[in-house]
């Protein structure tokens, strides 16, 4: 069964398009979190704007490490 669900995920995998955001993931993943954990913000606004400066400037995201 654990091997037929591997392959399972696998081949779902496959299909993923990578430039597609799903909105509808982010929005049940952001609802998760606020049920699950105590009040406060997942990141504020200064740690979105850093995050966002260090992915554009991350070599993995084609940019020069910092």
């Amino acid at each position: 069964m654990v091997k037929l669900h591997g392959m399972y995920v696998c081949s779902e995998q496959k299909k993923l398009n990578e430039d597609v955001i799903d909105y509808d993931l982010l929005e049940d993943l952001i609802s998760h979190v606020d049920e699950t954990y105590p009040e406060g913000a997942i990141l504020g606004v200064s740690e979105i704007h850093t995050l966002l400066d260090k992915l554009a400037a991350s070599y993995q995201f084609r940019g020069v490490a910092s």
